[in-house]
């Protein structure tokens, strides 16, 4: 840590103390407060990614495991490696629906110009 991050750290726990925090991934934490108890209360948690809370929605999780049974896993999806797909067809018509063009995908940008 850069001592000038050291030094406003350090100023800023001198002024409110440490911060006690806990509730997981949520889109919720709860704080006991510090110190003098200044900072008790429920906060956003927006240093994950689950800020929205949908990790945990039933409907999310229903979604994904049908995705997951239908699709299987993989760390990406291109045509060139997976060949067509009926996913990347329904995307294609609902993005061409949702602009009133048609749409194409592509697996990356580069891709892109050279075909249009």
């Amino acid at each position: 840590v850069p001592v000038a991050l050291r030094e406003q750290c350090a100023a800023l726990k001198a002024a409110h103390g440490t911060v006690h925090v806990g509730g997981g991934t949520g889109a919720v934490v709860k704080s006991d407060g510090n110190d003098d108890d200044s900072a008790r209360g429920e906060y956003i948690n927006l240093s994950s990614h689950n800020y929205l809370g949908m990790a945990m929605n039933k409907e999310v999780l229903s979604a994904c495991q049908s995705t997951i049974e239908k699709y299987a896993v993989g760390s990406c999806g291109p045509r060139g490696f997976y060949g067509t797909m009926d996913i990347h067809l329904m995307l294609e018509r609902a993005l061409g629906q949702y602009f009133g063009n048609h749409a194409i995908i592509y697996a990356d940008y580069i891709g892109c110009p050279a075909s249009v």
